[in-house]
């Protein structure tokens, strides 16, 4: 699983040697983001009022991908997993996508 962000897509790494640190009980908001993130191929975290969040859904949409979405200003763990976001590098948290290989 590879998280993408639109500033980062170039520059997108491989986070394993991170994760053992990052995914732990301590950090259900990670926990939550790595179970979400692992449930489907591709997987969009947004917020219904981002622009760029509409433009990316249309995106995987117009290319015949169905991505679960998961928007973090409805969600009632949102903010703690807006955290977890912050802490893999994602700045702005929103659109995160992820990606299976």
């Amino acid at each position: 699983m590879e998280a993408l962000h639109p500033s980062q897509a170039k520059h997108s790494s491989n986070s394993n040697s991170k994760s053992h640190i990052l995914f732990g009980k301590k950090n259900t908001g990670m926990d939550r983001i790595a179970k979400l993130a692992s449930q489907k191929a591709v997987v969009i975290f947004s917020k219904s009022s981002c622009c760029m969040c509409h433009a990316i859904k249309r995106l995987f949409y117009e290319q015949g991908v169905s991505p679960a979405i998961y928007e973090l200003d409805e969600d009632v763990r949102g903010k703690e997993m807006e955290r977890a976001l912050m802490r893999l590098g994602c700045n702005p948290t929103v659109p995160a996508v992820f990606h299976r290989r």
